[in-house]
């Protein structure tokens, strides 16, 4: 067993580890893993104080007095005992806050040591005790408060220090590399020393050169319009406090950022209701802070993240694919008839009928829209979405201005083409009506097919990427045509058998609705190059 001497600094530093623990270790059965309630990093001291030697028999003697709980404001952890009759105090906190209360401070040997662990991005915590008198403890709780922190102000025995090694994930670096390219702004805020901060920052990517770092002192004299002039060049953020991650989230609100923040604590509660996702790590402990958060990582990794950005936007492109097939397709129908009624308007002596019945337009909303709507929603993720460039250049929701105008792009060009092929079928009324729905239905064919993509090629993609879109097609191609030679559908319909060379001529108007869409994806990509 370790002598626990107060001579030896070793056995103070793992006795005050041990004392001054409140984390519960668990084992969990099922998952063969020990479960940690409480502070991690208090439970590795508690660990490495067994490890050392020290025993729940060896400490039964001090009886606990009083405890200071850690706080931002004091950046230390203290619980005063009773150790035969005579009062001792034991204090694990942030060095630069111990070496200023201890006396026996040699400052070059202490910089020089935790130099050394810094470089190395160690956490690194300072450990110290300090003696005083049981008769001068006073009788009233607010009292012995004030007397307990006056106790550890001033004239304690630095121990020494202990540095944790927080490993850093192989894959963080190039998720933060994948992320920046996905357009997002990462910062780290953290409690740790400012050296500290930085060497993970580094290691990760997330500081770079030219890049600005905030210790929670400065960060504490800056005024709003200051913090809000710097926010984007300030990556790290040392020496938080939870309040400050709060007045991070609201300043880069006012800067009209979109804000995720990542927690775990109790005291991160505040910041996670006020970003616009705030992330929980996993953990049985952390109720509170899954409570208040909107997303959960069950594997506290930032690959999780990127990869839910990415899932999220896949699902964001597949809901617009699908809204924008539905209105081009539908505002073309309006258009179509619209179109017809303004034209027997302005038209002397003209008397064109109703192009479409309003049986053929419930097929077209029903069965052509219906199974390629289905079919659009199944479409793979692109592999790319996250680095594409509308997500770079524009926060995008799921309808916007430039959906409504790409619909009403397609829906035009749609029309004009179904019109013209009604205007050049007006020898029968049946004719006219069953060529301006068969042009209809093979425009909305195509542009399924358009559909697919909102900036990407139909020529770059794969054809057989997508087995619904094909399926569903040769679907609604089957029941088109059993609709147009089977007599009960054709009476239902009122629609007439068309010749082949029919079919070709409504294709070959209907194909105009690709050539339209590739010539305006060419822009878009020509004018993001």
């Amino acid at each position: 067993m370790l002598d626990i001497n107060p001579e030896n600094d070793l056995g103070q530093i793992a006795l005050a580890s041990y004392l001054i623990n409140t984390t519960d270790i668990v084992y969990d059965s099922h998952k063969r893993v020990f479960v940690i309630k409480g502070d991690p990093i208090e439970a590795a001291l508690f660990i490495a104080a067994q490890k050392m030697g020290v025993t729940t028999e060896s400490t039964s003697e001090y009886q606990l007095l009083h405890e200071i709980p850690f706080k931002a404001q004091y950046k230390y952890h203290a619980k005063f005992f009773n150790y035969h009759n005579q009062g001792i105090a034991y204090l694990i906190g942030a060095p630069e806050v111990i070496i200023e209360k201890a006396l026996n401070v040699q400052k070059n040997t202490i910089r020089a040591a935790l130099d050394d662990f810094f470089v190395h991005g160690l956490r690194v915590l300072a450990v110290a005790a300090k003696t005083f008198n049981l008769s001068e403890v006073p009788s009233s709780d607010l009292e012995k408060d004030n007397f307990f922190k006056s106790v550890v102000d001033t004239e304690l025995t630095l121990h020494g220090f202990v540095a944790i090694a927080d490993s850093i994930r192989p894959d963080a670096a190039h998720m933060v590399d994948v992320a920046r390219k996905a357009g997002l702004h990462i910062k780290l805020a953290t409690g740790d020393h400012q050296r500290t901060a930085l060497f993970v920052a580094k290691e990760t990517g997330i500081y770079k050169e030219g890049n600005e770092c905030v210790d929670g002192s400065e960060f504490n004299k800056l005024s709003d319009e200051n913090l809000q002039e710097r926010l984007s060049e300030i990556t790290v953020f040392s020496r938080f406090a939870p309040d400050d991650k709060l007045r991070v989230v609201n300043n880069l609100h006012a800067k009209k950022f979109t804000v995720a923040m990542t927690g775990d604590g109790i005291n991160d509660a505040p910041a996670l209701v006020a970003a616009d996702v705030g992330i929980s790590m996993g953990g049985a402990d952390k109720e509170i802070a899954q409570q208040s958060a909107d997303m959960i990582l069950l594997d506290d990794a930032f690959s999780n993240i990127v990869r839910a950005i990415e899932q999220g936007r896949h699902i964001l492109a597949t809901l617009r694919r699908v809204i924008l097939y539905f209105f081009a397709t539908n505002f073309a129908e309006i258009l179509v008839v619209l179109t017809v009624f303004i034209l027997n308007s302005i038209t002397p002596g003209a008397r064109y009928p109703l192009p479409l019945t309003a049986a053929q337009i419930l097929w077209l909303n029903l069965i052509t829209d219906g199974f390629l709507d289905m079919a659009l929603a199944q479409e793979k993720p692109d592999k790319k979405v996250l680095m594409r460039a509308e997500w770079l250049t524009q926060a995008r929701g799921i309808i916007d201005g430039r959906l409504m105008l790409h619909a009403l792009w397609a829906a035009g060009v749609m029309a004009i083409g179904t019109v013209w092929v009604f205007l050049e079928y007006q020898e029968s009324v049946a004719m006219a009506r069953t060529m301006t729905l068969l042009t209809l239905a093979l425009f909305q064919w195509f542009n399924a097919w358009n559909a697919r993509s909102e900036s990407k090629s139909l020529l770059a993609m794969s054809f057989f990427s997508n087995m619904w879109l094909i399926g569903a097609t040769l679907l609604v191609f089957i029941l088109q045509c059993a609709m147009l030679y089977i007599p009960v559908l054709q009476n239902l319909f009122s629609v007439v058998p068309v010749a082949l060379s029919d079919w070709l001529h409504a294709a070959l108007v209907a194909s105009t609705i690709v050539v339209a869409e590739e010539l305006r994806k060419f822009i878009i990509s020509f004018r993001n190059a």
